[in-house]
């Protein structure tokens, strides 16, 4: 089951992505002589779309190479994953769990909800934030997890630009999992997106 979960996320995720390529490729294409800046700024977008399904794949194979759903392995990716490029744009990461927290095997579709979150929070603060540090700090609590994913950036009033930031999709997720989600957040203040995941693994071998 939790194998199929993935699988269908990446079914219908690359799906989506490549439907875009397809629809923009077209486009490009009958722009080529009529407008040249419209069709090569689709061009970009070709290129964006085509490292968004990289990033998905990779992200689907990582979790399916961690059939017992353990959290430290995903987190470690995580880092490796993000710490560079955040460098380049000139963020620090700070990602902190406890041994034990590694030690969690929540399964595979709470692994994989849980590094999409991340990955497109930590998207959003290197598009929208102008921040120089992002941190993300995962604890265990009652048998779940309490996850909090800050930044000192430029801040945003709540509610206004939840859509364009992305955390309607964040807020999905965590709705999958029955978590709950606090957003605290003004601007000149930074952002922080605090959520729990119930049930989330009992740490045990």
């Amino acid at each position: 089951k939790e194998k199929e979960y993935v699988m269908k996320e990446l079914h219908d995720g690359l799906g989506t992505i490549l439907t875009s390529v397809a629809v923009a490729s077209q486009a490009a294409e009958k722009l080529l002589d009529a407008d040249r800046e419209k069709a090569r700024e689709l061009v970009g977008r070709i290129g964006d779309y085509s490292t968004e399904a990289m990033d998905f794949m990779r992200t689907g194979l990582t979790v399916l190479d961690n059939p017992r759903g353990e959290l430290g392995p995903a987190l470690e990716w995580v880092k490796l994953r993000f710490s560079d490029m955040l460098e380049i744009t000139g963020i620090e990461l700070r990602l902190g769990y406890s041994e034990e927290t590694a030690k969690m095997k929540p399964g595979a579709a709470i692994v994989l909800n849980l590094i999409r979150i991340i990955q497109e929070a930590l998207t959003n603060i290197m598009k929208h934030a102008g921040a120089t540090i992002a941190g993300i700090a995962i604890d265990r609590k009652e048998g779940g997890l309490e996850v909090s994913i800050t930044d000192d950036g430029s801040g945003f009033t709540p509610g206004e630009k939840a859509a364009g930031f992305g955390l309607t999709n964040i807020a999905r997720r965590i709705e999958t999992m029955n978590g709950v989600l606090e957003i605290t957040s003004s601007t000149g203040n930074g952002t922080k997106l605090k959520f729990t995941i119930p049930h989330a693994g009992d740490g045990k071998e």
